[in-house]
């Protein structure tokens, strides 16, 4: 995977670790199969699972607090 600013900096697919990650997966033994794309987030909405009552809940980073009551868990770091 790899990232970049903008979705309009095609350039960035041939230079660089992209295109050394592109020929590795392409031209060696790294994969059987995969998908390529443009990704763009419209809506990502954290979610953790409380550790108290098993129940999902959006999470707005440390010290949240879930419906129950009970500190919610750190979520993982995103992208």
């Amino acid at each position: 995977m790899t990232a970049w600013e903008g979705a309009d900096d095609p350039h960035q697919l041939r230079q660089g670790q992209h295109a050394s990650a592109m020929r590795e997966e392409y031209g060696g033994a790294l994969a059987s199969a995969g998908s390529t794309g443009t990704w763009r987030p419209m809506h990502l909405v954290a979610r953790v699972r409380c550790d108290a009552c098993g129940q999902w809940q959006r999470t707005q980073g440390a010290g949240s607090s879930c419906n129950c009551g009970a500190v919610l868990p750190e979520p993982p770091a995103l992208w």
